[in-house]
């Protein structure tokens, strides 16, 4: 229960920021996103070398995690002026 509630908290919550993020502020979102894939990205290589344990669903992981923070990295270099990132409301 503990797991659930914490981890299922932690990603509800941090989802729901997000969306509020694409609305709003859509840069502060992209940067949420870059540091929240990135330390996943290192902390899963650090991982990798105090566990030892390795499967092809981790490197997909790591692969995914990578890329996502290589994407973003661009975005957010090519659009340095946040108006620019700035969503219309529908």
């Amino acid at each position: 229960m503990e797991f659930m509630a914490t981890y299922c908290g932690l990603f509800m919550g941090l989802g729901f920021y997000l969306f509020h993020c694409l609305a709003n502020y859509v840069r502060i979102g992209l940067i949420t996103v870059f540091y929240t894939m990135g330390v996943m990205f290192i902390f899963r290589i650090v991982g990798y070398f105090v566990y030892s344990a390795d499967s092809i669903i981790q490197y997909i992981y790591l692969v995914g995690e990578l890329a996502t923070v290589l994407i973003i990295g661009f975005i957010l270099i090519e659009n340095s002026e946040a108006s620019s990132l700035k969503v219309d409301p529908v």
